[in-house]
């Protein structure tokens, strides 16, 4: 699944994180293929998801390395 309307796109490792603002999602790829791996769902549009930050020492929170997800 694709997004539309995206905010921000961040690479930790071999994985791609992209903020579907649109759909309120974060989608998760692998790279460099672009399989898509994840989808979280747990956000709306008016959440308005547009600025990922993985952690830097990979640790996981929940199933998923970022750590900081902003909205306006």
């Amino acid at each position: 699944d694709l997004s539309k309307f995206t905010h921000d796109a961040v690479r930790h490792g071999n994985n791609v994180y992209i903020a579907d603002t649109e759909n309120g999602r974060i989608l998760h790829y692998s790279f460099p293929d672009f399989t898509l791996l994840h989808e979280f769902n747990a956000f709306t549009r008016r959440d308005h998801v547009n600025t990922l930050a993985p952690s830097p020492d990979g640790s996981k929170v929940g199933t998923t390395p970022l750590t900081r997800i902003y909205s306006l």
